[in-house]
């Protein structure tokens, strides 16, 4: 009983060795190349204020901006918000479409007025 144990023991303590080695193997790996495209995450309310407020800076009216909108709850926090955002591309002269849940087709034709 006791060799098998030691037999056991022995054969976990390679595998740590081997586990440890690839690990360090992982650490040491640098990356070839640099990602494709840049991407930027956006979190919570003072997140979605600031890629707009980037969006804003950046739009121009050679282009015809397309939104895909949530449901009417998803955004009401901003409501306020958009407005700014609104006044700012119609200042910029830029067009945008807006794409709205079919729950919400009555606000979309109150917006399109």
């Amino acid at each position: 009983m006791n060799e098998l144990f030691l037999e056991k023991q022995k054969k976990l303590e390679e595998e740590r060795k081997e586990v440890t080695k690839a690990i360090s193997e992982l650490k040491i790996r640098k990356i070839m190349k640099k990602p494709q495209v840049g991407y930027k995450y956006y979190e919570g309310i003072s997140g979605i204020k600031a890629m707009w407020h980037e969006i804003n800076e950046t739009m121009n009216k050679t282009h015809i901006m397309k939104i895909y909108t949530g449901k009417k709850g998803s955004y009401q926090r901003l409501i306020g918000f958009f407005s700014i955002h609104h006044k700012t591309r119609k200042k910029k002269k830029v067009k945008e479409l807006m794409i709205f849940p079919k729950e919400d087709i009555k606000l979309a034709k109150k917006k399109k007025r």
